[in-house]
């Protein structure tokens, strides 16, 4: 098994529970810095309107939900968001 392999393998065996334990390690923490990302983007976002969103790494793609609420919350319409992730 090549090195690439191995961390792919690691990240699909921490999958199903990844959420929860960053939520608790971080002491919900988290979610505030996800929104603040999201906010910081689309207060550069000159058009109300946004072809798409791509989250390379995404991991469980717990980010792109993120993307989506607060895009809603700003009023802006995005048309896609997709996740790319080796995993």
């Amino acid at each position: 098994m090549t090195k690439q392999e191995k961390i792919v393998s690691m990240f699909n065996d921490i999958a199903p529970t990844y959420d929860r334990a960053n939520r608790v390690l971080s002491m919900g923490i988290d979610t505030f810095w996800r929104r603040k990302a999201c906010d910081l983007a689309f207060g550069y976002c000159p058009s109300k309107t946004i072809d798409s969103i791509v989250d390379v790494a995404c991991g469980t793609g717990d980010m792109m939900g993120y993307w989506k609420r607060r895009a809603d919350k700003a009023g802006l319409v995005v048309d896609r968001i997709v996740g790319i992730d080796p995993s």
